[in-house]
C-alpha cells in the first residue's frame, strides 16, 4: 500500500488539494476524522494521541494553563 501525506497551514485548502491528488492518482483519501474513527474502532485512539507529537492548538494551550 502506498501513502501520501499532505501537511498544510490553516486556510490553504490543503484538504481540497489532497482530495484532488488522491483522486487523480486513484488513491483513497482519509482525513483526520476518518483516521481517528478507525483508531477508535480498533481501540488505539488514546495510544495514538499519546505518541502523536503534535503541539496543541494555541487556544487550547492558553486555556489549559488557566486554573478552573
Amino acid at each position: 500500500m502506498k501513502w501520501i501525506t499532505v501537511s498544510r497551514k490553516m486556510g490553504t485548502h490543503g484538504s481540497d488539494i489532497a482530495k484532488r491528488v488522491a483522486s487523480e492518482l486513484g488513491y483513497r483519501f482519509y482525513d483526520t476524522e476518518a483516521i481517528n474513527q478507525m483508531a477508535q474502532e480498533l481501540g488505539v485512539l488514546d495510544s495514538i494521541r499519546q505518541v502523536d507529537g503534535k503541539t496543541p492548538p494555541l487556544l487550547q494551550r492558553i486555556f489549559s494553563d488557566r486554573p478552573a
